[in-house]
């Protein structure tokens, strides 16, 4: 089963930073994948018009890459 739900980007406008807001309503599901997730990779798929967002394997974090 694939829990979907509608939710919106909220530009910052202070920054050119914008972020997603997660609906408790997956963020609490037995099935929410980033419940101990801190970064993550968001990718753009720009011919399927898609934001995907994938868990960051422990060793590739962000800020071990810096």
């Amino acid at each position: 089963m694939v829990l979907t739900t509608e939710t919106r980007i909220v530009r910052n406008p202070k920054a050119k930073t914008e972020y997603i807001t997660i609906p408790s309503v997956l963020a609490q599901d037995s099935t929410y994948p980033f419940k101990d997730v801190t970064e993550v990779l968001v990718e753009i798929v720009p011919e399927r018009r898609e934001l995907v967002v994938k868990m960051l394997p422990r060793s590739l974090s962000v800020s071990k890459r810096k």
